[in-house]
């Protein structure tokens, strides 16, 4: 029993409360309970409330639910309801079927995000647990990377062609293969395609017809981490449903655009929304999207701090204490080929993804165009004493009094500050 406002008791089954701690982990907020009260339920401000059990779950953190992020919150919810209902036991039984629902439900609730159809649905949830087993899986002391496009039907003829800057091989293979517990114990499988430049091709029956390899591309390294030549063949295509895909960092990964990425990681999911994250951490930015510096970091697990600061002209002196290497002279010698610089050159080039990978906090101005300072040490004495953490969050907590700072963790999470407070967490 759960005591909730209004000292009304419901009972609250523990999978529900299990499941909403992971919506919870997955989106960044936090849930309660509340009693059933009059008037429109509040969606707005950082705030989504639905109504189930017989009482309102009000999801709340410091930035709004964006379209994608309550569909999927609706969608697991409603994944757990359909097998709550159909699984009403009792004793050591209801106990089982507790523990079911709550190791199954958020592989059903992506698997019907992704999926087109429940016809489809079935063969997608397959193909999940099928890439998730993969995802634990090494080959001489390396892991196991792969990725497939899954479409609604399966013809292709051989050709090469042009999207964009990017060329491309569709390959049809002589006869079909379908993806199954035997093949993916195959280390054929695994080493054919690498799901970074070469990719299979599967229909929703799960049976493999070709594959798509990417003959050369003038992406920068961020556009590459986030397989930007994979969302813009989506988008001309028209028919893919959806991207699955095994990272060098034992991550899986799905994706049907630029708009989302569902990421299981840690044996976790997490829905990173990267609309949401461009508008939080830098909403006028010019050329290059934030999310994919970010999401690129995480992906390869890089650890890094970004000041994003709102007034270009900002007195950082109280901040900014010394730099990293200033005894060689080295950073120096390098400030003026990079701070002042477009960003969009830094990143085509490789130097902003060497900047951010070494020492320092990365100052950049608040339309993600140039960056400011870079290597830079701050005074963690601005920071709140409460606030706990490493190096890298009291040093993010500290630069968030002068603007928007992120910090990105060696495993992996994003989190956003602003004027001391943590207001958004993913991944």
């Amino acid at each position: 029993m759960v005591k909730v406002k209004g000292e009304v008791q419901v009972s609250i089954p523990f999978s529900a409360r299990f499941v909403l701690n992971r919506l919870g982990t997955a989106l960044g907020c936090t849930s309660t309970f509340l009693t059933r009260h009059s008037g429109a339920l509040k969606r707005s401000n950082g705030v989504y409330e639905l109504e189930r059990w017989d009482v309102v779950i009000r999801f709340s953190r410091k930035v709004d639910f964006t379209t994608n992020e309550k569909k999927f919150i609706r969608i697991v919810i409603d994944s757990y309801d359909r097998l709550d209902k159909q699984w009403k036991t009792r004793g050591v039984a209801h106990q089982y079927m507790q523990t079911a629902i709550t190791s199954s439900v958020f592989d059903i609730g992506v698997s019907r995000f992704v999926s087109d159809s429940r016809r489809n649905f079935l063969n997608i949830h397959r193909l999940i647990q099928y890439f998730k087993l993969l995802s634990y899986e090494k080959y001489e002391g390396e892991q196991v990377k792969i990725g497939c496009l899954v479409t609604p039907s399966r013809d292709i003829e051989q050709k090469e062609y042009k999207i964009g800057n990017t060329k491309y091989e569709l390959v049809p293979a002589s006869s079909s293969v379908s993806i199954n517990q035997e093949l993916i114990g195959d280390s054929a499988f695994w080493r054919y395609v690498n799901g970074v430049d070469s990719f299979y091709m599967c229909d929703t029956s799960l049976n493999v017809y070709g594959f798509l390899n990417v003959l050369s591309s003038e992406y920068d390294n961020f556009r590459n981490i986030t397989s930007s030549c994979i969302e813009d063949y989506v988008d001309d295509d028209g028919e893919i449903l959806f991207y699955i895909g095994v990272t060098g960092s034992a991550d899986l990964e799905l994706f049907v655009d630029d708009s989302f990425r569902l990421l299981f990681r840690k044996g976790r999911w997490y829905f990173i929304d990267c609309d949401l994250i461009n508008s939080v951490v830098s909403p006028g930015y010019s050329t290059i999207e934030p999310w994919k510096v970010l999401y690129s970091m995480s992906k390869i697990k890089k650890g890094t701090v970004i000041l994003i600061v709102d007034d270009n002209n900002a007195d950082l002196k109280d901040l900014v204490v010394r730099h990293t290497s200033s005894e060689t002279g080295m950073r120096s010698a390098m400030r003026g080929c990079v701070v002042g610089n477009d960003l969009k050159r830094l990143c085509e080039t490789g130097e902003m993804m060497r900047i951010l990978s070494t020492d320092g906090m990365t100052i950049l101005d608040n339309r993600f165009s140039k960056i400011m300072d870079f290597n830079a040490i701050v005074n963690t004495g601005l920071s709140n004493s409460e606030s706990g953490g490493g190096g890298r969050t009291s040093a993010a907590i500290a630069g968030s009094v002068y603007g928007t700072t992120i910090k990105v963790s060696e495993d992996g999470p994003i989190t956003i500050y602003k004027d001391q407070d943590q207001i958004y967490k993913v991944g």
